[in-house]
This record gives C-alpha cells, structure tokens and sequence, in this order.
C-alpha cells in the first residue's frame, strides 16, 4: 500500500507520551471528504436561522456568523486535518485541552459568539452560566461556561468545572477542568511561540496517534489497586495506537506494553476460577437434594 504524504502537525512539540491520554491527527483532507463538510456547512447554514428565528419568517443570519461560516469553508478548502487532544493531571484532578489549525480565526469567534449570545437563556437555564470574553491571552478570545449539577463529571476533573473555549487567528483551543485548565492553555500557546529550531532531531510521528497509559487511569475505579494494577506494575502500561493514510485506505499499526497481556491473561484466570466456584456449588448442592438429606443419607 503506498502512503499518502502527509505534514507535520503543528501542534507536534505539545505531544507527550507520558501523559494519561493523548490523540493528535496532521491528515491531507481528500476532496471527497472536503466535499462532505462543505454540505454539512450548506445544511448547517439552512438550519440554523429556523432555530434562530422561531416564530418568524426571517430566515437570514446575523452577518457575524455568516462571515463565521465562510471562514470555515476557507479552513476546509485547506484540505489539511490538524487536532491534537491530551490528558494532563490524575483521577480526579483531570483536564483536558486541545487544539486544532482553522484560517480565519476572528470571523469564527464573532459567529461563534452570536451563535451562543443567541441562545444563552436556555445553555444558562440548563447546563451553566456562559462568561463571553472571559479572558485574552495572545491573540486568542477565550469563553467560559461553568457547569452547574456536575458531581458525576467532579469525579473526573474535581471542583469548579469549567469549559474554555478560545479562538485566535490561526487557531482554537478548547480545555475542560478545574481551575487550572486555563492556565494550562495558556502554557501550551506559550510553548508554541518557542523557536521551532528547539524541536530539531525529533522522531516524525505518525499522521494520526492514540497514546493511552493505563495505570494513571486506575484512580477511577474504586478497585484499580486490585487486578488492574498489578498487571500494569510489573508489564507496563502504554498503548500506542498508529493511523496512517494511503491510497486504498488506512495503514493501522499497535504496540501494546507486557502489563496488557498479563492484564488479559489475570482477567481470564480469575473469571475461570468464578466458574469452578460456581460450578462445584451447583454440583454440591444437586448431590444434597438428590439424596434427600444434606449429608447425603436416606431415611
């Protein structure tokens, strides 16, 4: 199979392999799936004013986001995926950032903010309390929104949730966490700004790549000091997780630390001794009921 060119990321320097979990994608956009996103944005452009505009026959759009979609068919016609997501911190202390490469960044945060302007009465009455430009950092606008009735996802990423939401020229940004999310925004946009010259020497990564290290994970299930976590003490616990793009189709490629395959085989060892449990309680007890007495007797 041959492979299809691809480029660098630019948000290559940000990925590290050590962290819980990350995912970054530096793809050519084929024409046949540039030709899907821009129907999504044709229907996206049709809907959006009879949800806008309820009650009324006015189906245009505020010029902001008209000029917000145009940016966004300009990013398509680049005809290049660029996305990075990671993990940072531990169980309970999580956030999440990640960015992706968009051309016209200040005519996509002007539609963006008419969009959510627009319906702020109903994100604030059901899921939380938006605070439009928040802060400005660079050349990037970041948004907040604080969600309220968030215990489920405060066993995650802990107290005072928020959502960051940032748009700059050549870039967006999106992190979730406590407070510290943005502060951990702001260092990543600050590592871009670095000379590339500092990156020389690194190792090309793959156009797509999933990074996944188990045992920082295990914090999450009440019972990640049992099983789980002795197959990943002695074996590792990194799975990496390869994409690349050729003509015919996608290029797959794994690497899976020790600590799955003993993972694997603990799970299987412990699920065939319930088995026997089970089964040798059935067969004492049919012995029992057979013979009419427990001990086995007959009168």
């Amino acid at each position: 199979m041959k492979r299809v060119n691809t480029k660098r990321s630019h948000f290559e320097r940000l990925v590290q392999d050590e962290t819980p979990l990350s995912f970054s994608m530096s793809a050519p956009l084929i024409e046949r799936d540039q030709q899907q996103y821009r129907e999504m944005l044709d229907g996206f452009e049709l809907w959006l004013p009879t949800v806008l505009n309820k009650g009324s026959d006015e189906l245009t759009l505020a010029p902001a986001i008209t000029a917000g979609i145009e940016a966004l068919r300009d990013t398509v016609a680049e005809a290049h995926t660029d996305v990075f997501m990671q993990f940072y911190g531990e169980p309970g202390k999580f956030t999440i950032v990640g960015g992706t490469r968009l051309v016209g960044g200040q005519k996509i945060n002007a539609g963006i903010k008419e969009v959510l302007m627009q319906f702020s009465d109903d994100i604030n009455n059901e899921v939380g309390a938006i605070e439009f430009d928040y802060e400005t950092y660079e050349d990037v606008v970041f948004h907040r929104m604080v969600a309220r009735d968030a215990d489920d996802a405060a066993k995650v990423f802990g107290d005072e949730i928020g959502v960051y939401l940032g748009v700059g020229r050549r870039n967006a940004w999106i992190a979730v966490g406590g407070s510290d999310a943005l502060d951990k925004t702001k260092e990543l946009i600050d590592i871009l700004k670095e000379p590339k010259d500092n990156t020389r020497g690194r190792v090309k990564r793959a156009p797509m790549q999933l990074v996944v290290n188990a045992k920082q994970w295990l914090g999450l299930d009440e019972d990640g000091e049992g099983v789980q976590f002795d197959a990943f003490e002695d074996g590792g616990d990194r799975m990496t997780i390869d994409l690349r793009p050729t003509e015919s189709g996608m290029r797959i490629r794994a690497e899976v630390a020790e600590g799955y395959l003993r993972l694997i085989g603990m799970a299987a060892g412990q699920r065939f001794d319930r088995r026997q449990e089970r089964r040798g309680g059935r067969n004492g007890g049919g012995r029992g009921n057979r013979n009419g007495g427990e001990d086995g007797s007959r009168d």
